[in-house]
């Protein structure tokens, strides 16, 4: 029993650790994509940055279409088959995958560069967007390559290489825009950089997989094609999943090009890039812990996924929360801060759409915990469901509302969604999510307001400063005294990181002890 738990503790610091890697290198350690993001809206500004997005969402909607379901599948699939101590199934598994989305993707790309002068006239109403949807097209293979490369290394448990990889593809990813922003100043070099770093970083993916963590694994000839219809008929239940999922995030901004200038696309994709900013935690928590539950329940270890569920899920709701509730509080000064008073009609967007980060990560980890348990079969469905409520939401409210009306679409979609796999979850599990581990946080968090609202400093950055110190240190305390955070979180930390440098263990145990003061005070 007692070395079931030290496994099973073992686990939850893995899971967290991965996590916390995978989500500090998807954004250089939370600076490099919003630091670019804030140059690409300065130096474009609010018309030219709404033409920079017109091809994205296009771009995002197809690379599902090109990736067919299979890297979720290759996720599950991979586990399974090191799982059961077969590397070289594994191995082919992976090729197969690999090689049918990259021909896929390749198709994608042609369509849509096609379709370019169709798109730009019926929903962009510039002649300039013609150009820019057919360059951004070729960002489709990069972008389907990293998606199922990303979940390879998952799968093989590399999750600290793939750390270094994305850290290397968030640094170009950085480095390359903003020097064609600064030398061109034309949304049309920087879909071209943003081509050149989506390429680079899926070459870079595949070499350090090949060379570093796949090197070594036996291979068989003839396994290629072995395991290739259990791996299409799972991409397929996935991919309808994926599919209403990209909806969901993209055909809010295709209609608002539709009925709404480039202006308010500009406004509305700051408020987008704030909530992906934020689901970089959530998306990466679902991708790791899905292995660890897929083994686990694989040899019916009921009891022992779920507290796994639990123990990480409060650990990663009392990071999420803060972030989710001080965005939201302090939406306007941010934005004026980092992009500058012409895109301050952008605050009621970052606010609208803050919320969508938490219900993101309900979605997401109740989706880790049914496919971990069974293929998705039929319950794909429920996300073409949320996705065809979404369309209708959008043409309801937003030739109204405007932004607004999309991002009110898009908070009620994700919210039925939410509560649509809570009752999946229920009937095939007979439990649903530790709610009371999510929301303690967001209460707890929502010390803020009073701050904000108590608060009177004058000038913009003097405030945001003082309002955010002030909701952390409060939000800390308060931690502490409820007991939702625990000394022994940060000492188990240190017992179970070994390999940590000496000065971050030290760090480490000196706010465990200040935890310790806090909590006793």
């Amino acid at each position: 029993m007692l070395d079931n738990r030290t496994d099973n503790l073992d686990a939850n610091w893995r899971i967290l650790r991965d996590t916390a890697i995978l989500s500090g290198a998807g954004s250089l350690f939370t600076l490099i994509k919003p630091l670019r993001t804030v140059i690409l809206g300065r130096v474009l500004g609010p018309h030219d940055y709404g033409l920079f997005n017109v091809p994205l969402p296009y771009v995002q909607l197809l690379s599902t279409f090109a990736n067919l379901g299979f890297s979720a599948a290759l996720l599950r699939l991979l586990a399974l088959k090191l799982g059961r101590n077969d590397p070289a199934g594994a191995r082919a598994m992976y090729r197969i995958g690999l090689l049918i989305t990259f021909a896929s993707s390749i198709v994608w790309s042609l369509i849509l560069a096609v379709l370019s002068p169709l798109l730009a006239e019926r929903f962009a109403s510039e002649q300039r967007a013609v150009l820019l949807i057919a360059a951004g097209a070729w960002m489709i293979p990069g972008i389907t390559m990293m998606a199922v490369l990303s979940n390879v290394y998952l799968a093989f448990e590399r999750s600290p290489l793939l750390g270094v990889v994305k850290s290397i593809y968030s640094l170009l990813g950085f480095v390359i825009p903003v020097a064609f922003v600064l030398m061109f100043r034309q949304p049309l070099h920087v879909v071209v950089s943003f081509v050149l770093v989506e390429t680079a970083g899926a070459l870079i993916a595949f070499w350090y997989l090949e060379r570093r963590a796949i090197r070594g694994l036996p291979s068989e000839s003839g396994r290629a094609g072995a395991d290739l219809g259990p791996l299409v008929r799972l991409a397929h239940s996935f991919f309808y999943a994926n599919l209403g999922w990209m909806i969901i995030n993209s055909i809010d901004r295709i209609m608002i090009q539709w009925y709404c200038p480039a202006e308010v696309l500009g406004f509305y994709a700051v408020g987008v890039f704030f909530v992906n900013f934020l689901n970089i935690i959530p998306m990466n928590f679902a991708q790791v812990i899905t292995p660890a539950l897929t083994k686990s329940l694989a040899r019916n270890e009921i009891e022992i996924a779920w507290a796994t569920i639990r123990q990480t899920t409060r650990i990663v709701s009392l990071i999420l929360a803060p972030l989710v509730v001080f965005l939201s509080v302090f939406a306007d000064e941010i934005v004026v801060v980092l992009y500058s008073d012409a895109f301050a009609p952008a605050g009621l967007f970052v606010r609208l759409l803050a919320a969508i980060a938490v219900l993101n990560y309900v979605c997401k980890l109740s989706w880790s915990i049914i496919v971990s348990d069974a293929d998705p079969g039929k319950r794909s469905a429920v996300y073409i469901i949320a996705a065809a409520i979404n369309i209708a939401l959008n043409f309801l409210l937003i030739p109204r509302f405007g932004g607004t009306g999309a991002a009110c679409a898009s908070l009620l979609s994700f919210a039925v969604l939410s509560a649509a796999l809570q009752v999946m979850l229920r009937f095939k599990t007979g439990r649903i999510l530790p709610f009371g581990q999510i929301a303690v946080p967001i209460l707890l968090a929502g010390v803020s307001v009073p701050v904000y609202l108590l608060l009177d400093i004058a000038g913009t950055m003097p405030k945001l400063l003082a309002g955010l110190s002030l909701s952390t240190a409060l939000y800390i305390i308060l931690c502490a005294r409820t007991g939702a955070l625990r000394a022994s979180d940060l000492r188990h930390a240190v017992e179970r990181a070994a390999s940590l440098p000496r000065p971050m263990r030290t760090t480490i145990e000196a706010c465990a002890k200040f935890m310790e003061r806090i909590a006793r005070s």
